[in-house]
């Protein structure tokens, strides 16, 4: 179970386990339990459940970045391997959102942990729904140490820029990935295939040719005569069930899946920026039909419309009036998402992926040294024993 400490008084543990099979195999059902400040919790969540909750989270918390889950497979795909894989993404996916503590303690994320209605769905379809007066006074509060930044031209190309080293990172890193589990695969067929030699291949060439070369004499074996070899090589086998290779896979995958997480981000920063502009549109459109009605000019959209001018006048001015309100919010937005982005998520993202790689890295290279030692020591032990059977 993952342990996440903030405060001192606020330490999240979230653990998913426990894959079961329900209807006949058609669908998972997965335990997500732990504790946080508002006490235990445990519940039972499908996969698309983690889908429906990551979108909800997406849509409620736009321009913020929402933790990636892993791809829907067929349904049919149920290998342990695979049951395995998946929720080890998932864990992740909680993880990182026990790190966002804003998120954590949403809404939204209070009834993923806590409702423990087997119908989720239309547990989020009961969420009151959420205007864009609600997303702006929840990020003021959630990001008010960001009150008083400065939005200029260095920001706005910081995030620029960023977007475009995305692009190209995503399109890189689906090659890596593939290079990556090509590598880790060639490396599962290595040590099968050395196994195979050490365990049946040379000791049956001794049993059934060496031996008749010795005149039967059982102590000019090698692999047949020295158990500590066995022995040796076994702890080499134990070590070769945890792929060192297959960490650099992961590694690689979850960036892929964060990188197109956080261009999603972005398009819905962008969406807001259309929105804005709508509304600019809309709202000149509307004070030049205003501009015209005063006049006594007859307008085209006038026309179609029921009422006397007087009448007319008053509806377009609350249309007006609420398509300032709608301009206004919509721009505030786009500033605070902007903040949020350039002043918070770009550089979290980047030392945060730093951070994985070096760790990464020492995992794997400590891995590594540990297996080369080990196999260094069996092959030397291969070779003492030869030599003293070598007449």
């Amino acid at each position: 179970m993952a342990h996440l400490g903030h405060q001192s008084d606020d330490i999240i543990s979230v653990n998913v386990s426990d894959p079961v099979m329900k209807d006949g195999g058609k669908y998972i059902v997965y335990t997500i339990s732990g504790s946080d400040k508002d006490g235990p919790f445990e519940v039972f969540r499908r996969y698309s459940d983690f889908d429906h909750f990551r979108a909800l989270l997406v849509q409620r918390w736009p321009g913020c970045f929402i933790p990636p889950i892993p791809s829907k497979k067929a349904i049919g795909n149920k290998e342990s391997k695979f049951l395995e894989d998946r929720k080890n993404f998932l864990q992740y996916f909680v993880e990182k959102i026990a790190e966002i503590r804003h998120i954590w303690y949403s809404e939204e994320n209070k009834e993923f942990i806590r409702n423990t209605s087997n119908d989720f769905e239309k547990v989020l379809n009961n969420l009151p729904k959420q205007t864009t007066d609600d997303i702006i006074n929840k990020y003021k509060t959630c990001f008010s140490n960001l009150a008083g930044v400065e939005i200029n031209n260095e920001i706005n190309t910081k995030i620029s820029k960023f977007k475009q080293f995305l692009e190209t990172a995503a399109k890189k890193l689906d090659k890596m990935k593939a290079f990556c589990r090509t590598l880790s695969q060639s490396r599962e067929k290595f040590d099968a295939q050395l196994a195979i030699m050490n365990n049946t291949v040379i000791p049956e060439y001794e049993k059934y040719c060496v031996l008749e070369y010795a005149l039967q004499n059982e102590n000019l074996l090698v692999y047949n005569r020295d158990e500590n070899l066995k022995a040796n090589f076994r702890e080499i086998e134990g070590m070769n069930k945890n792929n060192d290779f297959e960490l650099l896979v992961n590694m690689i995958r979850m960036e892929l899946k964060e990188v197109e997480s956080f261009l999603e981000a972005l398009r819905n920063k962008d969406m807001i920026e259309e929105k804005k502009q709508q509304a600019q549109a809309k709202l000149k459109s509307e004070q030049q039909e205003q501009t015209k009605l005063q006049a006594g000019k007859t307008t085209f959209k006038s026309l179609f419309s029921k009422g006397t001018k007087e009448d007319k006048v008053q509806k377009l001015e609350k249309s007006i009036y609420e398509t300032q309100h709608e301009l206004e919010n919509y721009s505030l937005l786009a500033d605070l998402i902007t903040v949020i982005i350039g002043y918070v998520e770009v550089d979290k993202f980047k030392n945060q992926k730093q951070n994985r790689y070096y760790n990464i890295m020492q995992r794997v290279s400590n891995l590594q040294y540990n297996l080369n030692m080990k196999v260094a020591t069996y092959w030397n032990s291969v070779k003492y024993a030869n030599q003293q059977v070598n007449v």
